[in-house]
This record gives structure tokens, sequence and C-alpha cells, in this order.
């Protein structure tokens, strides 16, 4: 998940309540009240502010979903690189 604001916490909560690994990549620190949050659902947090998308993809493994609640795209793009021709993106 790309983002933690509502939509950012809310969606990376109903794929782990499913079983699924997740990990929220937002620019907050990771003492972020918001941060603190995702970590409370069962989420991994990873700060952009600290580290690159090839930081995450390297402590996440393989981008298979990039869920963008940011709003803006090409923060989301970013992640191309390190996500199989099979991700999936909304």
């Amino acid at each position: 998940m790309d983002g933690a604001g509502l939509v950012g916490i809310l969606a990376p909560w109903r794929c782990w309540v499913r079983g699924f690994a997740v990990t929220v990549y937002s620019r907050g620190a990771d003492d972020d009240p918001k941060s603190q949050l995702v970590k409370r659902i069962g989420a991994r947090y990873v700060s952009s502010a600290a580290h690159g998308p090839a930081a995450l993809a390297e402590m996440a493994g393989p981008i298979d979903l990039v869920y963008e609640a940011v709003g803006l795209s090409r923060v989301a793009f970013r992640l191309c690189p390190y996500s199989p021709r099979t991700a999936f993106w909304c």
C-alpha cells in the first residue's frame, strides 16, 4: 500500500484479515501515529522518507500488489522497477 491515510490504512487491514502479508509504504516516520496504527493492525510499515523503493523491495520481497492511496500515480510508479510484470496495480 502506498500511503497511510484513511484508505491506505483500511485497505491493508482488509488484505491482512484475508491472510495477505501487507507492507504500507508512506512518508511518515516510523514513530508517526499512522505508522503505529498500521503496525497495530498487523501490517509492516516502511517510511519512504527513510527508505527508497529499492530498500522497500528488499525488505518486503516481491511487490505483487500496489494499491496507490496517495492520490499521485507518479508516487506509485516509482515501484514499477521492483514489481513483477504480473503485479496488480490499483
